[in-house]
Parts: structure tokens; sequence; C-alpha cells
């Protein structure tokens, strides 16, 4: 189909993007061109990008419990948390709902939120810039944590603010 489509002058453009993070387009495309700026170097990869994303894994709803509590200090947990929580938030696209718990002696959600939110790219912004100023104090309480996170879901599900797929835990500590 593929030759065929290019010898009648169908094929205006195709991508093509493995699960190994190889991609391809149709015409050629030149990824290191020296005088570009904004060039695909050496670490660009397709993995990460929102049309593979979406490809692999379809809507989510994602919820983020992270514990803040002042045992985080220690060997920079917190900074690892936050390093990740960032990545797994990146990792969100259009068609996903987010959710952040943040718990030590209580939980809480990000901006007392009863629901899940649309991981439109404004609001992953924002919640990365939540995510960059959690302070670690307090005492671990995980039974808290993990209790928002159900009723976040349960309250989201009940107002219909999912996606109707899977729901994921990310549990940060």
């Amino acid at each position: 189909m593929y030759s065929t489509m290019v010898q009648t002058g169908d094929a205006k453009w195709l991508y093509f993007g493995s699960h190994d993070g190889v991609v391809v387009t149709y015409p050629g495309f030149v990824w290191a061109d020296p005088g570009a700026a904004n060039k695909c170097d050496e670490d660009y990869d397709s993995r990460l990008r929102s049309w593979q994303m979406i490809a692999a894994t379809g809507p989510k709803n994602l919820v983020l419990v992270l514990d803040i509590s002042g045992s985080m200090t220690t060997l920079d947990r917190m900074g690892g948390m936050k390093r990740a929580a960032k990545k797994v938030i990146d990792s969100a696209t259009h068609v996903d709902y987010i959710g952040i718990i943040t718990f030590n002696d209580k939980a809480s959600t990000y901006q007392d939120l009863t629901t899940l939110a649309r991981a439109s790219p404004q609001f992953r912004t924002r919640l990365k810039a939540f995510v960059d100023s959690l302070v670690p104090s307090g005492a671990s309480n995980f039974i808290a944590g993990y209790e928002a996170a159900f009723s976040l879901v349960d309250s989201s599900r009940a107002k219909n603010y999912t996606t109707g797929c899977h729901t994921t835990y990310v549990i940060g500590d």
C-alpha cells in the first residue's frame, strides 16, 4: 500500500512510530540540520511525544499520591520525587484526566479539587509548578493519602470527570 500511494502521488505526509522509539516520516525530513534552531538531536525520543503517548496508552486517569512528610528530606528523596512526578505529568496528554494528592500528617488535593481535571497543557504547567513548590514537613500518614486518592477518583466517576478507562495511581515516596 505504501509504495502504491507514493507512486500515485496519494501520499501527502506519512508518519510511522515504532515501540522502540523509531520515527519515520514521508517525505523525508532532515533531523540534524546544523543551521536549524529547533533541531532534533541525539536526545530526541519519539516515545515521549504526545502522539506516541496517546497511541501507546490511550486515554487514562492519573492520580499522583505524593509523600511530603519530613522523611522526604533524607537523601534528596523529595528532589527525586519531584523529578519523577513532573515526568509523569509530562506524559499526560489532552485526552487524560489527572489529579494530585499530597500527604504528610493529613492528605489534601491540589487546590482542594474534588475531581480529576482534564490534563490540558496549561493545567499540566500549573501542576508542575505546584510540585516544585512542595516542602517536606510532618509525619507520614499513608492511609490518609490512599483514602484521599480513592475518594477523588470515586467523586470524579460520579460526576463523569474521567476518561471512562483505566486509572493509574502513582505513589511517590
